[in-house]
C-alpha cells in the first residue's frame, strides 16, 4: 500500500528484517485463532478497500491478491497445526467460510489457478480448494488427520 502511495521508491541494501526460530513466536502460536481470524479479514478487506479505487491498482493487482492468497494460506496451515482443538472451536466452520469467500471476491473464484500460487506448496493448495469447497468437511479432515498422527 507504502509504494503505490509514494512519490519516489529507493533500494536499500541491507537487510532490515531477519526471522528467527523462536519457540514463543506468534508465528508458532496460534491460541488466539478467533483474533487472528478477525484481523486477518480486517487486513484483507482494509487492502481491498483502500486501494482499489487507486489509478495505478490494476498495475498492481495482482501483487496484492498474492500477498491475501498468501496470508489465507498462513491462516489454513494454522488450523491444520490445531487439529482437534481448531475443530472444537465452534465458531471457526463459519469463519474459515467468510474468509474463502472474502479471498475469492477479492482474488476471483479461481485465484488458485493464477500464477503467483505457484510459490504456494501443492499440499497447501490442496488444502485452499478443500476449504473453499466445504469449510465443515475440511475441519472434519483435519481432526482426522488430528487422530491418525497421534496415535
Amino acid at each position: 500500500m507504502l509504494i503505490m502511495l509514494a512519490d519516489k521508491v529507493a533500494n536499500v541494501e541491507e537487510v532490515l528484517y531477519v526471522y528467527r526460530y523462536t519457540e514463543g513466536s506468534i508465528s508458532k502460536k496460534f491460541d488466539d485463532i478467533d483474533r487472528g481470524f478477525r484481523e486477518f479479514k480486517e487486513l484483507i478487506f482494509a487492502l481491498y478497500e483502500r486501494l482499489k479505487d487507486l489509478k495505478n491498482y490494476d498495475q498492481v493487482k495482482e501483487s496484492i491478491e498474492a500477498h491475501m492468497v498468501k496470508n489465507y494460506s498462513y491462516v489454513i496451515m494454522g488450523v491444520i497445526g490445531e487439529g482437534e482443538k481448531a475443530y472444537k472451536n465452534t465458531d471457526l466452520k463459519k469463519e474459515l467460510t467468510e474468509l474463502s469467500n472474502i479471498v475469492k471476491t477479492v482474488a476471483g473464484e479461481n485465484y488458485y489457478k493464477k500464477p503467483y500460487i505457484k510459490e504456494l506448496e501443492q499440499s497447501c493448495i490442496k488444502f485452499l480448494k478443500k476449504n473453499d469447497e466445504s469449510s465443515e468437511k475440511f475441519l472434519r479432515e483435519i481432526r482426522e488427520m488430528d487422530k491418525i498422527l497421534i496415535r
